[in-house]
């Protein structure tokens, strides 16, 4: 027989199915067998695993995980052993059996594959290179009474990239972390005691299991643990820094972090005698802690480290022996995403858009299209990139995406048009792309007559909104109004939100405001009055949220109220305003208004006002703007008013301060020029009044 499992267990219904079952791929493909040794389970634990092996047995607790796992090994035929926990569940176990049925064990003494633990958060995790086969020898057996280890695992050994997820460590109940605790700590220290503190491991060990529920004792352990290593040169400290420098980050210490990593690098060649597989996770460590600091410049060099290490150690070009004794939290392919990510953010912060371009093609979108928070940022950086390095790369973009990728691609490609000041060039490259179709296809041209050529042809877009969802593409609402054309396939399209349309178009496009507030209500077609209405309204309501200026928008809403009532009311009806709806009769009064601002009649002005509160209940926020805009006119006006009497005096009494000095009489002209200067100081003539008085 080739492989034996060994697995223990107690109580563990919760996992153990799924573990089997993940199992069941190794077990039905390899030459192999599975022991199970079950330590005083109460629950469901022993019915469950019976239905996967005949070979299950029990074991007496005796406060030793090396001698529950010895008894499995005690019953193993296999040439070579193989152990796991009750709750890791293999994502994929294809290396594994490939790596029994080539023979290609037989180059080995040992193998590790990859254990995934998740964290608390369900989210996060760090991974490991768990040395778990082994060939089995007559003195092979398992050391140590907690975080039990096989005493022949020896070079060579075989890494293999099958994945177990591990939930052992995303216990959440504080009953239970607690339980933990008490039982591996108790463990842990009659160990230490034991060996006097000789083993290095057992001070990280100390440290994971402290760091739980004593942080202060925790960090005790690991530098007594490095100040240990140092001393005798053990390869231990590589873990112990890496340990102490991933829980600094995730306090956010980040000086500490950084000073950690920098003393890593700075290790005797004793320890560390050339480039590990940990100096990925600590350059990792060191990058992120820079560019959480915010020094940004910084980071991007040791992201750029980070990022070539990295590729090593996936290629398998750098796998040391240092991974098998601690778990990497940064340099694991589910964190390096998020670090391409910050490493994105930070060349952009810093202006390196191609140093970005050249390593964000080392993640393929594609392979993450799954994890839709992803694409979105992601997207969101490829398109500020390209804003500064070009379109270049956009078609290759588009192609890796599915179908929310594009949707969201589609999105940002209309924001981009709205703020891009390069539309010709980004319109060169997406009309170059090939076997694009269907809508996005279709946008494209539109956009593209709208900026690059004689405009938009009013059927083609018609005939697209009429096949898509008008509230899926406001923006044509503003290329519409942009040439003022004809908007009322949006205004007649059932369900459309106007008033969201137009919030998307004043968010995307700077000129909105005065697209919308100067666009000619006689383009609307006599079929979308209703539409028409509630379009009017909507821009004006829009320009009050924002708090800008509604003067020319008024004039656009009362066109559409006249020539509503125009076309579609008798005399009757207009006369009693009460009488109709709220909407219509409110775009009827406001162009009562426009009308009667238009003769400077503001006495009718508020009157319409006062109406317009009473017959709908809404207005008052536009009825209050409309006051301040009336009331800002009459100011004017009497402003006007008051400098044009105030000017006839002034030339009044220059032409009385010019016949005095023309008659003689100094004295007069020389008081009354200086009474005027008094009261306009500013006058330019005063000057030469002077001159002429002082050449008498």
């Amino acid at each position: 027989m080739l492989l034996s499992i060994g697995m223990i267990v107690k109580n563990e219904e919760k996992y153990l199915e799924r573990c089997l079952t993940a199992l069941k791929p190794i077990l039905e493909n390899v030459d192999s067998e599975l022991i199970i040794a079950d330590t005083g389970s109460t629950d469901r634990t022993v019915e469950i695993a019976k239905q996967f092996t005949d070979n299950v047995f029990y074991f007496e607790w005796i406060k030793d995980f090396s001698a529950a796992r010895n008894s499995t090994l005690e019953k193993a035929k296999g040439e070579w052993y193989m152990f796991l926990d009750a709750d890791e569940i293999f994502e994929s176990c294809d290396e594994l059996i490939e790596f029994f049925n080539s023979g290609e064990y037989k180059k080995y003494n040992s193998a590790s594959y990859i254990v995934r633990s998740i964290h608390t958060d369900m989210k996060s995790y760090s991974d490991f290179d768990a040395p778990r086969l082994t060939k089995i020898l007559p003195e092979t057996k398992f050391v140590l009474p907690v975080h039990e280890s096989l005493n022949t695992y020896n070079n060579p050994l075989k890494n293999l990239g099958d994945v177990a997820i591990h939930y052992g460590y995303a216990v959440t109940a504080r009953e239970d972390v607690l339980k933990k605790f008490k039982r591996n700590s108790e463990l842990l220290l009659k160990r230490f005691e034991e060996e006097k503190g000789k083993t290095p491991l057992i001070y990280m060990q100390l440290f994971d299991c402290f760091i739980v529920n004593d942080v202060e004792r925790a960090f005790e352990y690991l530098d007594m643990g490095i100040e240990y290593c140092l001393e005798h040169n053990d390869r231990v400290a590589i873990a112990l820094y890496a340990e102490k420098a991933s829980y600094y980050l995730s306090k956010n210490y980040f000086d500490r972090v950084i000073d950690i990593c920098n003393k890593y690098f700075e290790l005797p060649s004793a320890i560390r005698p050339f480039v590990l597989s940990s100096d990925a996770e600590i350059t990792g460590l060191k990058a992120t802690a820079l560019y959480k600091k915010g020094e940004k410049a910084a980071s991007v060099n040791e992201y750029i480290k980070f990022i070539n290490l990295y590729r090593e150690v996936k290629r398998g070009t750098l796998r040391t022996s240092d991974t098998l004794m601690y778990s990497f939290t940064l340099a694991t392919e589910s964190n390096y995403p998020d670090i391409i990510y910050d490493f994105t953010e930070a060349c952009i912060s810093t202006g390196k858009y191609n140093t970005a371009v050249q390593y964000l093609k080392s993640v393929p979108i594609s392979k993450y299209a799954d994890d839709h928070n992803y694409i979105v940022n992601r997207l969101e950086q490829e398109f500020e990139i390209m804003r500064h390095v070009g379109y270049k790369n956009i078609a290759d973009i588009y192609r890796q995406l599915d179908e929310f990728g594009k949707e969201r691609f589609t999105s940002l490609i209309r924001r981009e048009i709205a703020v891009s000041d390069n539309k010709k060039a980004m319109f060169k490259a997406l009309m170059s792309m090939k076997n694009v179709s269907g809508a996005f296809a279709e946008l494209i041209k539109i956009y593209n007559g709208h900026y690059c050529a004689d405009g938009i042809d009013i059927k083609n877009a018609e005939g697209f909104l009429k096949e898509n969802p008008v509230n899926k593409y406001p923006d044509m609402l503003y290329l519409l109004a942009a040439e003022n054309k004809d908007i009322s396939v949006f205004l007649n399209a059932e369900g459309c939100d106007i008033g969201g349309c137009l919030k998307f178009c004043f968010d995307c496009f700077d000129d909105a405001e005065i697209v919308f507030s100067a666009y000619n209500a006689e383009n609307i077609s006599d079929c979308a009055f209703s539409g028409a209405l509630k379009f009017g309204r909507s821009v004006l309501d829009e320009l009050l949220q924002r708090k800008k200026d509604i003067s020319a928008a008024i004039d656009l809403y009362g066109a559409i109220g006249l020539r509503y009532a125009e076309a579609m009311l008798n005399a009757d009806a207009v006369e009693n305003i009460r009488l109709l709806p709220s909407d219509i009769a409110s775009a009827l009064i406001i162009g009562n208004i426009v009308r009667f601002r238009e003769e400077r009649n503001y006495k009718a002005c508020i009157a319409q006002l006062s109406m317009l509160i009473r017959v709908d209940l809404d207005a008052a926020q536009l009825a209050g703007a409309v006051k301040d805009i009336i009331r800002a006119e009459q100011e004017k006006m009497s402003a006007n008013a008051a400098r044009s009497e105030m000017d006839m005096l002034a030339m009044t009494i220059k032409e009385n301060i010019r016949n005095y000095i023309k008659s003689g009489n100094i004295n007069a002209a020389v008081n009354t020029l200086a009474e005027y200067e008094k009261i306009n100081p500013l006058d330019m003539e005063i000057d030469e009044l002077k001159k002429q008085l002082a050449n008498m």
